[in-house]
């Protein structure tokens, strides 16, 4: 992972090692998307991860609490995610609590010339940045071919089945958190409705949602009614592709640089996607061909211009991090 630590290096480890993570997931999110997409008798991943009874699915749309129980699931499961809520919510015995936290905006380059952290074994960042960076490799070089089996429970979790389908389908399609659709559907407000229908048929089981999709039927308004089953007749993928996903991810990216008060440029996090590339193949001249634009210009407008980025959760995401 040579070029990857290499972009690492220079940036403020916290912001560093959380754009990794995203960027060197974003492959693996649309695929699962394209997969939720598939036809029922051919969808292998809806048939080992069921959907929950109705009543505890719908449940999920009304629970305020689902994206922090879902980020203390993670934090289980993940060291880096375990690290981040550690610093949340720090133990008051923790006397090095406020330096940790202070470590969190220097780059590993810093922290190494640290006479007191030149030690990796003695500074939270160095060894949490040598740990993930270690598993990353592994798991690039596929060492660990039964990496995800660790992850069945979790997988099989009604919360998870709602991060993976609907919540992150949302955020990546609409950039609207799908409980404020779901609760917008069910006002009456059809266009919230049938963004939540690409995503999710299922909340026609919901006799309020069904009786408004009903209704549209039986207006005259052949707009609403057109829209309402145009949407039902679509998924994810019809509107996603792999590109979109990586524009989504480095916008999202750059949000919270921003809020971090380190801003990245966007030729910054294209190097990030090359870099994975690179150390992905073995080879230090290749380049992410998936998802990438044509020209850093390009890449710009569509990550900046075009793209409306994360107000809704940013606000979310802060009370995590500081």
């Amino acid at each position: 992972m040579k070029n990857v630590q290499e972009w690492v290096n220079d940036k403020p480890v916290l912001l560093a090692l959380n754009s990794l993570e995203w960027v060197y997931l974003a492959p693996e999110i649309y695929k699962y998307l394209c997969s939720l997409s598939e036809e029922e008798k051919e969808n292998k991943i809806k048939e080992k991860f069921p959907l929950p009874a109705i009543n505890e699915w719908i449940a999920m749309y009304e629970n305020p609490s689902v994206i922090s129980t879902l980020i203390g699931i993670l934090a289980n499961m993940n060291q880096l995610m375990g690290m981040l809520v550690c610093l949340c919510v720090p133990n008051e015995k923790d006397a090095n609590i406020m330096e940790i936290k202070k470590q969190a905006l220097k780059t590993p380059n810093e922290l190494k010339a640290n006479d007191k952290t030149k030690d990796i074994k003695d500074n939270y960042w160095l060894k949490l940045n040598k740990a993930r960076l270690d598993s990353m490799d592994a798991e690039i070089s596929d060492i660990d071919d039964d990496i995800k089996d660790k992850f069945q429970d979790l997988l099989k979790s009604p919360i998870f089945i709602y991060t993976v389908r609907v919540l992150i389908p949302s955020i990546l399609l609409y950039q609207r958190n799908p409980q404020d659709l779901f609760r917008e559907a069910k006002n009456g407000k059809l266009d919230s409705l049938a963004k939540l229908l690409v995503i999710d048929k299922e909340i026609l089981r919901d006799e309020i949602i069904f009786g408004l999709y009903k209704a549209a039927a039986q207006k005259n308004s052949k707009v609403d009614y057109n829209m309402l089953t145009k949407a039902f007749k679509q998924t994810p993928a019809d509107q996603l592709s792999l590109k979109k996903v990586k524009i989504a991810v480095a916008r999202f990216i750059l949000d919270i640089s921003n809020l971090m008060g380190h801003h990245f440029s966007t030729n910054e996090i294209r190097d990030l996607y090359d870099k994975i590339e690179k150390d992905r193949q073995s080879d230090d001249g290749a380049i992410d061909e998936d998802g990438t634009y044509d020209s850093a210009d390009s890449f710009y407008r569509a990550v900046v211009k075009r793209h409306p980025g994360y107000d809704f959760l940013l606000p979310k995401v802060s009370d995590k991090i500081f």
